[in-house]
């Protein structure tokens, strides 16, 4: 598994590496630094996010590879869809009410920007709906990971039609 975790460097960005190295130091730290036995807390991880978050195009989904890659006592909330572009604008608040009540620990998002900011709509509307998909997630009060809008200009025809992109 570990090579899957390295190979999606380049697919989830070094900001990921970052934040699984962060989450997994910090729990034991944590643990090795406390003289009295303690019970560790179990960190809740929601995953938010369309198709890549979904495992297309990958064997595994984000919240499997988060699963198998941290080492701390944790438990992951998996509300990735690969059908996320039909209606993400109802969907998201919904996911974003649905971990408040879970009280997950911290959202990892990396690409849930994605269909707000693509799809056949205008400059304006765009600005909007990311402005809108930011005030879902900032709801929420934890820590999240936001993966960035990927540049697309290379994307088959036959998966996204130009129209549709950035």
């Amino acid at each position: 598994m570990i090579g899957r975790v390295v190979q999606m460097k380049n697919k989830y960005s070094t900001t990921m590496l970052i934040f699984l190295f962060a989450v997994n130091f910090a729990g034991k730290t944590h643990s090795q630094a406390t003289t009295q036995p303690t019970v560790e807390k179990t960190l809740k991880i929601g995953v938010i996010g369309a198709s890549v978050s979904a495992g297309f195009g990958s064997d595994y989904t984000l919240a499997e590879a988060l699963s198998a890659a941290i080492h701390v006592p944790h438990t992951t909330f998996d509300s990735a869809d690969s059908l996320f572009f039909f209606s993400y604008l109802k969907r998201s608040p919904k996911i974003v009410a649905k971990m408040k009540a879970d009280h997950v620990d911290l959202l990892v998002a990396l690409d849930y920007l994605f269909w707000f900011a693509s799809g056949r709509k205008s400059l304006e509307q765009r600005q909007q709906h990311i402005t809108q998909a930011i005030e879902f997630l900032d709801e929420l009060k934890i820590p999240i990971v936001v993966g960035t809008i990927p540049a697309m200009k290379d994307v088959s025809f036959r998966m996204l039609r130009s129209d549709r992109l950035i």
